[in-house]
């Protein structure tokens, strides 16, 4: 049951959550920024995904990159809510600054 692996402490949940998304962002920011071939986006983006959910996993979380996937299934610390957006803000002007 996913009860179980619930994360409740706010900082712990950030260091779980956060990294996972600025990885999803970067990527996503690539293929934004059409510089990765179109028919290999889909590949991307689902493999950043991938990435992010078992990074999240490794790093004790229960791999809720998406605010609106932990907040459908039930994890109501506002960290599982803001550790990504602000990761994937951060993922994303990582890669714009890296980009230019």
């Amino acid at each position: 049951r996913l009860a179980s692996l619930r994360c409740w402490c706010p900082l712990r949940a950030w260091r779980c959550e956060s990294p996972p998304a600025h990885s999803y962002g970067f990527f996503i920011a690539a293929v934004v920024y059409e510089k990765t071939p179109k028919y290999l986006s889909g590949f991307i983006i689902a493999g950043a995904l991938l990435f992010g959910i078992a990074l999240a996993s490794l790093l004790g979380s229960a791999g809720m990159i998406n605010p609106a996937v932990a907040f459908g299934v039930g994890y109501f610390n506002i960290m599982y809510m803001i550790a990504p957006l602000v990761g994937s803000i951060l993922g994303m002007q990582l890669y714009k600054y890296l980009e230019s």
